[in-house]
């Protein structure tokens, strides 16, 4: 990661569905962050993420979680991020 949160450990949970992969994956982040694309459980959503809203059968879950990646390393600076370990 680059950008406020560099350095930092972020834990994920990935939950396909039973007809994945026909269905995309629900990705909830287990470190609390602050990003408009997590609501405040932690879920991504999936309008916010391209992979996920135009999901197709031939998309890998490494697909989203690299978009995911990139929304997360373009975070600004200015927003201020919960403590490092904080879970939600």
């Amino acid at each position: 990661m680059v950008g406020p949160l560099e350095g930092r450990f972020l834990e994920l949970t990935v939950t396909p569905p039973e007809d994945y992969p026909k269905v995309a994956p629900e990705i909830k982040f287990r470190s609390k962050i602050n990003a408009e694309f997590v609501d405040k459980s932690g879920l991504v959503q999936a309008s916010a993420i391209a992979t996920l809203s135009a999901w197709k059968h031939s998309f890998r879950i490494t697909d989203a979680l690299a978009e995911i990646k990139s929304k997360c390393d373009g975070l600004p600076p200015s927003v201020k991020q919960p403590e490092e370990g904080e879970t939600f």
